[in-house]
C-alpha cells in the first residue's frame, strides 16, 4: 500500500514539475480552470493549484505537495496531464 501511495506522490510531483517547466516560458500570469479547480501561474516562479483542500504548488522549481494526498481521486490527473501535453508541443 506504501509504495501504491508512494507512486501516485510522485507522479503527481512530476506532473505539476512539467508544468511548472512548460510554464517558465510564459512571461505573463496565466490561469486553467476546470469546475472548481484552478491552476495558477504567476508569471515568473509560482505555480498553484488552487479549489482543492490539498496544497498542490512549485515554487522556485522546489515542489510542494500536501502529505495527505495518496489517491488520484484527490486531484484532476487528467486534466494537469492534458495541461502539460498542450506545454510541451
Amino acid at each position: 500500500m506504501i509504495e501504491c501511495r508512494n507512486d501516485i506522490r510522485t507522479n503527481m510531483m512530476y506532473v505539476l514539475y512539467k508544468i511548472y517547466k512548460g510554464c517558465k516560458d510564459i512571461k505573463n500570469p496565466k490561469q486553467w480552470q476546470q469546475e472548481n479547480y484552478v491552476l495558477c501561474w504567476d508569471g515568473s516562479n509560482t505555480l498553484k493549484l488552487l479549489g482543492t483542500p490539498y496544497k498542490f504548488e512549485v515554487i522556485n522549481s522546489k515542489v510542494y505537495l500536501d502529505d495527505r494526498v495518496s489517491h488520484y481521486y484527490q486531484v484532476p490527473c487528467d486534466w494537469l496531464r492534458m495541461i502539460k501535453e498542450q506545454l510541451l508541443e
